[in-house]
């Protein structure tokens, strides 16, 4: 990896996107958040009801900020590294949304997949199960996000804001 990013927008924003059009609460909204919502390709509107797609179509919209993110870090990653990105990891409750990494694919013109946490080595205390993982990716990226953009290569815990206390 040579670099990463951490943007802040999600399920939140997605179920705030939800709870507007339908004139719910967000509570509301983000119960069927990951059980109804499907990003469904663009061909396919004679396939799907309606309101199936009505939801992705509110989805892509509120995805469309994490997608002008990613452009902005990968035109100024190509422009630091002098090299092109070659895939792109999706992690965070959000990544497990069906259909979202077909999406990115298809706009981004990349690779995109979930990071797959359990095949790392650091996370095999977590268990199997795919909430946990996606957890663990989540608590990465956070973890990631919070580090001050520099050349740092590791956390100090001796001195600083994460200093171990007590």
């Amino acid at each position: 990896v040579l670099l990463w990013r951490t943007l802040m927008r999600g399920s939140r924003q997605m179920a705030q996107a939800i709870a507007r059009a339908y004139r719910i609460t967000e509570a509301q909204a983000e119960a069927p958040l990951f059980s109804e919502v499907e990003i469904l390709p663009a061909q396919s509107a004679m396939e799907y009801h309606p309101e199936r797609l009505r939801l992705s179509e509110l989805a892509k919209q509120a995805l469309q900020p994490i997608l002008r993110g990613l452009k902005q870090t990968m035109l100024a990653f190509s422009g630091v590294q002098d090299q092109e990105v070659r895939e792109i990891y999706l992690c965070g409750g959000l990544s497990r949304l069906p259909g979202l990494e077909r999406h990115f694919a298809s706009q981004l013109r990349l690779p995109c997949k979930q990071l797959d946490t359990h095949a790392q080595e650091w996370a095999a205390p977590l268990g199997d199960t795919d909430l946990l993982g996606t957890r663990a990716a989540e608590a990465l990226s956070l973890a990631l996000g919070a580090l001050p953009q520099s050349r740092e290569e590791e956390i100090n815990f001796r001195k600083g804001p994460l200093a171990f206390q007590g």
